[in-house]
């Protein structure tokens, strides 16, 4: 068997790597489907950027323009307005109000749920709170004027965070003080400063705030709110109705880059 060496095989890969790049730009040139989606930089989201990245929406014949929000809840208003034709949403206020007075979109696709061991966002507390002695569940109670913190008001952050503060036997509307107007990046932050007391964010970046010492993970969505559903890619209707082939597409790529990332 004829051996080669690792150097020659990844400049090798290389160029065939470059070549198949090369044949995607002709192809894109002569006519590619452009499509603008509304996303959030979640662990969720990531296998739109995988697909992105790794050519999967370009070998369907489409381009795609990504437009970041920084919360699922903030894509309802440009879906609208048919400034996007896709968006990721949450299953938020905003969505289903829409819906309830006729939105012209629905949801075609999963984007993720909080299956046990999957969560996708994690209920933190700040450090010193958790140094304090709370800890567990009922511990919350201790909460009561504390300020919480998720990214959009009616999010999804905020009912899985409303719902933990129930069960310690709390109410949500008005025992706390809600902050839902910063960014998620933002609320690691704020953890860090002490500007707020507990938070629902995306699991990465609870992963992160609490490596840097900021906070402490006390549940994840999966503890709190089994089986819920986190996200969904949403379409326009005008777009389903005149190219339903295209959304065939998209969804495709979508699956594809899903089982990588499983």
């Amino acid at each position: 068997m004829k051996q080669i060496s690792r150097r020659r095989f990844v400049t090798s890969a290389g160029s065939a790597g470059m070549a198949l790049l090369a044949g995607s730009k002709t192809v894109k040139a002569q006519g590619h489907e452009r499509l603008t989606i509304g996303l959030s930089p979640f662990i969720n989201q990531a296998t739109i950027f995988l697909a992105n990245e790794l050519g999967y929406f370009s070998k369907m014949g489409l381009d795609i323009d990504m437009k970041v929000f920084m919360d699922g809840a903030l894509v309802v208003a440009p879906m609208l307005s048919g400034e996007l034709q896709i968006g990721i949403m949450t299953p938020n206020a905003g969505f289903f109000n829409s819906l309830s007075r006729g939105g012209p979109f629905r949801a075609f696709l999963c984007n993720g749920q909080g299956r046990r061991g999957r969560a996708v966002t994690a209920l933190v507390i700040r450090s010193d709170h958790y140094d304090a002695g709370i800890k567990t569940l009922a511990d919350l109670a201790r909460m009561k004027g504390k300020t919480a913190a998720v990214g959009a008001a009616g999010s999804i952050n905020q009912y899985g965070l409303g719902s933990a503060l129930k069960l310690a036997g709390l109410d949500p509307v008005r025992d706390v003080q809600w902050q839902t107007s910063v960014p998620q990046p933002d609320i690691v932050k704020q953890l860090g400063q002490k500007q707020v007391d507990i938070a629902e964010i995306t699991y990465h970046l609870a992963y992160l705030a609490q490596k840097e010492g900021f906070c402490r993970i006390l549940w994840s969505r999966d503890e709190i709110l089994p089986d819920s559903q986190a996200a969904m890619h949403t379409v326009r209707d005008d777009m389903l109705q005149g190219k339903r082939d295209v959304v065939v597409k998209y969804a495709m790529a979508c699956i594809q880059a899903g089982r990588l990332f499983n």
